[in-house]
């Protein structure tokens, strides 16, 4: 993500941290790194749904739904992780 942008959302998981942010053109993005490992950060469109958000980088899904995070391959459920509002 480079330019402006507005955090809309921050979750931190066991072991994730989960950033959603919005360009000054609406657009949104999702950020996620281990925590403490700025070298394992993605960033990724995202696309806001009417329970939060999701992110996809070719067969891996990531879903926010309802402070929960939901990773996906191929559509399989490879974790479920409990978000918990941080301030980064």
């Amino acid at each position: 993500m480079n330019g402006r942008f507005d955090l809309v959302a921050a979750y931190r998981t066991s072991a994730h941290d989960v950033l959603v942010c919005r360009t000054a053109t609406g657009r949104y993005y999702y950020h996620g790194e281990v925590t403490g490992d700025r070298n394992s950060a993605i960033d990724l469109p995202a696309t806001r749904t009417s329970t939060g958000f999701i992110a996809r980088n070719r067969s891996y899904t990531y879903e926010i739904r309802n402070r929960r995070i939901i990773v996906r391959h191929d559509g399989v459920v490879l974790g479920t992780y409990a978000g918990h509002p941080f301030t980064p």
